[in-house]
């Protein structure tokens, strides 16, 4: 079998986001699995983390990706095509199309099974939802654009139309089948599952953009707060808008930047996730209980189905910083609360890994293929007619 990968995020290994982390880590188990395999992808210089690759590129600038380039991209479709023709795929799977269009899901599906893993909102949303007492809501800034969702909803579905559709949480697929979407299959995310476990050191960790909808702002005060009296630490991994003012706040607190967040991953004991909006299927929490660190997150989104309260992990509710310092002084005074890390891991061992979720993708790519040759056939049988009619 050969397999088209397709990624509108640089691949950057380490460094890049949970969608390009997916992409390139099923690559890798699909190779190892027998499949033929071959990404088309934007490129950093020098980088070239995948043996077969195909160069697509990507619109930066955001207001001219958010109006154009997220749709339509005719340079991207033209080289597409090419890859197509040269490479022929059985399947092509694409992961997400921010700066390189959704046309090219529709390319695909002309040519080959398609299928695209939607691994955030995109085809339902253009601006980031925050929970507000319970509710989801958009920024109010963005309420006069609103009738900019009605033209992108309609511009995605037409591209969108010919593929098969991939959610890594049942939440996110019961969103896109409320906004018309029908028959989204659900296929968590996996993992790469390390060999160490964290030491537990006393140390607080958030990796994730420095965003509002992250919800870091929220909590970093009483977190600093909890930790100081405790003897511990917080450690943050990440970048965004938000770093110059959270640094200036939060002297005592470390930020790293953009970095491989392993090592830190290897000392720390708790990892928060105070997301405000409703995160799909945050890779974060995959990382932290492959670790065995136990997760403070959240309750919304794709959260709760990747954490039991109480045995895999902590969840509160979002926006709430009482509750939040209040889970946090639990977990720090509870000796035992390093079990629910321990069986955190033990549920992505057992549901997580690229073992146990490859084999669902391989499956499906397989029953796509089957389903393609079963509507071939009549038109196969139709043709062979005519030709022996000829003779």
């Amino acid at each position: 079998m050969r397999v088209l990968q397709v990624s509108g995020g640089a691949l950057s290994g380490e460094l890049s986001g949970g969608a390009e982390r997916c992409c390139l880590e099923l690559s890798r188990w699909l190779v190892e699995s027998g499949v033929d395999v071959m990404i088309a992808a934007p490129q950093e210089p020098g980088a070239r983390p995948f043996p077969h690759m195909a160069l697509l590129r990507a619109a930066r600038w955001k207001p001219l990706r958010k109006l154009v380039f997220d749709y339509v991209s005719p340079g991207n479709a033209r080289v597409l095509r090419g890859v197509i023709a040269q490479f022929k795929p059985d399947v092509v799977h694409v992961h997400n199309i921010y700066g390189i269009a959704s046309q090219l899901v529709r390319v695909a599906s002309q040519h080959v099974p398609t299928i695209v893993t939607v691994h955030d909102y995109w085809p339902i949303d253009v601006f980031v939802p925050r929970i507000e007492n319970g509710l989801l809501r958009y920024p109010l800034r963005n309420t006069f654009l609103m009738p900019w969702i009605r033209v992108h909803r309609r511009l995605h579905g037409r591209n969108l139309r010919g593929a098969t559709l991939v959610a890594p949480s049942r939440y996110l697929a019961d969103r896109m089948s409320q906004c018309g979407y029908r028959n989204v299959t659900v296929i968590r995310n996996g993992v790469s599952v390390p060999s160490e476990t964290t030491a537990r050191e006393p140390l607080l960790l958030f990796v994730g953009r420095l965003a509002p909808e992250k919800g870091l702002q929220t909590v970093l005060a009483v977190a600093d707060n909890v930790t100081k009296r405790a003897g511990w630490r917080i450690e943050v991994v990440g970048d965004g808008p938000l770093r110059a003012q959270l640094e200036h706040r939060h002297p005592g607190v470390h930020f790293a930047g953009w970095t491989d967040p392993a090592p830190f991953y290897q000392r720390a004991s708790v990892v928060a996730v105070p997301s405000q909006w409703p995160e799909n299927l945050p890779y974060v929490i995959l990382e932290a209980m492959s670790f065995g660190v136990t997760v403070l997150a959240s309750k919304v989104g794709g959260a709760p189905e990747l954490i039991e309260h109480g045995r895999t992990g902590v969840l509160f509710e979002a926006g709430n910083p009482e509750a939040f310092a209040s889970a946090l002084r639990a977990l720090i005074a509870n000796p035992e609360a390093q079990e629910l890390g321990n069986a955190g891991r033990r549920y992505i061992e057992a549901e997580c890994r690229w073992s146990v979720v490859g084999p669902k993708y391989l499956t499906l790519y397989e029953d796509m293929l089957s389903k393609s040759a079963a509507s071939a056939t009549p038109e196969r049988a139709t043709s062979d007619a005519i030709q022996g009619r000829a003779q």
